[in-house]
């Protein structure tokens, strides 16, 4: 819908709802939240309790660390650009969905885009299957250090591929009138709502190739973007603002969605986990 030929309602949701200063993308990348410092830390918790048998000792000794760090990545972009582009992707940029003229090669869409335009619209997919190496590479030098510290940052970036605003141009509802949709779904409503989630990951497993793995996981969640956008609109219409009525209608509008897209972070971050540790050659791993 174009700002041009927004309805009387869209209006109202305008006076409603706090105006956006900017559009640079990097001042984008830097506002953008979703999922919350909660529901991040739940994803990488969790996420250890799905683990094989031969990771899940070292990983339950640090917990408590992954939680605690599984919001480190965003703390960054603030003040770091290159960070920034790393934790979305604005795939409707590049045409209709599937988005078949984009490469999931990073070298083709590169030669294809050139390097600045793949920046300026996000590299996540990618990033994750780059990090994905670096816990690869801090498994087979035997650093666990690193391996913490680096299993928690790739946790977060697989999380955000779950988060359909990480996905879409429209990252805060500002092109439909709905500005701040991404903090009432990704915190207001989690937050709210978290213990009564009903979060079934699927099994931890293999990942042939992480990259591809990544972008398959975002196409699937790329398009629960329109559903969150109907659903505030809805939720706020019935209850006349965002208050508490307008929460529990948005929760029993989309709170199985968001059991199901939470529950594939977990099972995906744990599936990351794995694979780098298998690709690494399966290293004996310290008891804490």
């Amino acid at each position: 819908m174009s700002v041009h030929s927004r309805s009387v309602e869209t209006a109202r949701w305008m006076k409603k709802t706090p105006l956006l200063l900017g559009v640079l993308v990097f001042a984008a990348a830097s506002t953008l939240f979703a999922w919350g410092p909660k529901a991040h830390r739940i994803i990488s918790e969790k996420a250890v309790d799905e683990l094989p048998a031969e990771i899940k000792a070292f990983y339950s000794a640090n917990r408590t660390y992954l939680g605690e760090h599984s919001f480190d990545a965003r703390k960054v972009p603030q003040t770091n650009r290159a960070e920034a582009v790393r934790h979305f992707i604005y795939f409707d940029r590049y045409g209709k969905y599937p988005f078949p003229l984009l490469p999931h090669n990073y070298n083709l869409a590169l030669q294809t885009y050139g390097g600045f335009k793949l920046n300026k619209n996000g590299i996540l997919p990618w990033y994750v299957g780059e990090y994905h190496l670096r816990l690869t590479q801090a498994f087979r030098s035997h650093n666990w250090d690193a391996v913490r510290e680096t299993s928690a940052w790739l946790a977060h970036y697989v999380a955000d591929i779950t988060d359909p605003f990480h996905l879409t141009e429209n990252y805060n509802g500002q092109l439909s009138g709905q500005n701040g949709i991404d903090d009432r779904i990704g915190m207001g409503l989690f937050d709210r709502y978290a213990n009564f989630l009903l979060l079934r990951p699927g099994q931890v497993g293999y990942l042939k190739d992480p990259t591809e793995s990544a972008f398959q996981l975002a196409l699937q969640n790329y398009v629960w973007a329109d559903n969150y956008l109907l659903a505030d609109r809805r939720a706020f219409t019935a209850a006349g603002g965002f208050n508490d009525d307008y929460y529990e209608k948005l929760y029993n509008d989309i709170g199985s969605v968001i059991s199901r897209q939470i529950s594939e972070a977990i099972q995906n971050v744990g599936s990351y986990w794995y694979t780098a540790w298998v690709n690494a050659g399966k290293p004996a791993l310290p008891a804490q």
